[in-house]
C-alpha cells in the first residue's frame, strides 16, 4: 500500500480523535404520492466526527475564491465549512443534505471532494443554517 494509498483512513483517525461530534443526514429522493402529489425525502442518519470553521471575511470580501462571483453570493455570512473524512461512510455526501452541530442544523450548498491518490480523503461542506 503506498503512502497516498494510506492517507483517508489516516485523515478518519485524526478526526475521530480532534473532531467534533456531528450527526450527517443524507437525504434522497423517494417514491412520489400521486394522492398527495409530493415526494417523500429519505433519511439516513450517521455520526460522524468534522472539523467545523467559518469562512474568513477576507474569503466573503473576495467574492468566493477569486471566481469572479459578487460577494456573498456563493458563501454567506454565517455560512460554515464542515469538513468530514471521505472514509467509512454511509453514502456519498450531496447538496440538500443536512448536517447537525450541537442543536443547529446546516443545509448542504457545495461540496469540495479532496482525493489522496484514488480514493477520498475528505470532503468540505459548504453549510447553511437551515
Amino acid at each position: 500500500m503506498t503512502a497516498l494509498a494510506k492517507i483517508p483512513s489516516t485523515v478518519s483517525k485524526m478526526l475521530a480523535k480532534l473532531g467534533t461530534n456531528i450527526t450527517y443526514t443524507f437525504v434522497t429522493s423517494g417514491a412520489y404520492d400521486p394522492a398527495t402529489a409530493t415526494i417523500a425525502n429519505n433519511e439516513i442518519t450517521q455520526k460522524l466526527k468534522a472539523i467545523v470553521e467559518d469562512y474568513t471575511i477576507a474569503l466573503l470580501n473576495r467574492g468566493n475564491m477569486g471566481e469572479g462571483q459578487a460577494a456573498g453570493t456563493l458563501i454567506q455570512e454565517g455560512d460554515k465549512k464542515i469538513t468530514i473524512s471521505g472514509y467509512g461512510l454511509s453514502g456519498i455526501p450531496n447538496t440538500g443534505d443536512k448536517i447537525t452541530v450541537g442543536s443547529t442544523t446546516y443545509n448542504v450548498i457545495s461540496i469540495t471532494t479532496v482525493y489522496a491518490s484514488d480514493s477520498v480523503a475528505l470532503y468540505a461542506c459548504q453549510s447553511r443554517r437551515a
